[in-house]
Parts: C-alpha cells; structure tokens; sequence
C-alpha cells in the first residue's frame, strides 16, 4: 500500500496529479489534521513524505514506523 503524507489535502492532491513515482488516486492520503496515532505499516508500503509536513506529524510516523512489525519504505519528497 502507498500512503502520501501532506500538510493539507490540496498538497496531497496537487502531488498525485503530477508525482513522478506513477500513483494514482487508490493510495491513501494522510494531512496534518489525520489521527496517525497507532497506524501500523508494512514491509511492501511505501510512505511519500512530502516537504512542509508539521513536526508532529512526522513524530507520529516515525513512532508508527518503529511500531510496526516490519519497516515500510519511506520517500522523502521535496517539491520546488
């Protein structure tokens, strides 16, 4: 499963329309006002972070990250 982190759900939108990485709208999009708390991952998702993203936020991903039984692949995406 892929999952794509943003500030906000028109980042998250304005990244699939134009990402280079081939997503479309079947992964499962993730904003700063998302309850992350306890989300696991597994080894075959893959997690899009992209630039701008609250410090919070990536504290809860990285906690779900340690938590979860096997380690997804994490993308970090910066957007210029």
């Amino acid at each position: 499963m892929n999952f794509v982190f943003a500030p906000s759900e028109s980042r998250a939108q304005d990244f699939l329309k134009n990402n280079r990485f081939g997503l479309d709208d079947r992964v499962k999009v993730r904003t700063a006002s998302s309850r992350l708390d306890g989300e696991r991952y597994c080894e075959g998702d893959t997690l899009y972070i992209l630039d701008g993203c609250p410090s919070k936020m990536l504290a809860s991903i990285q906690i779900n990250s340690m938590i979860s039984p096997t380690k997804p692949a994490v993308i970090s995406v910066e957007e210029r």
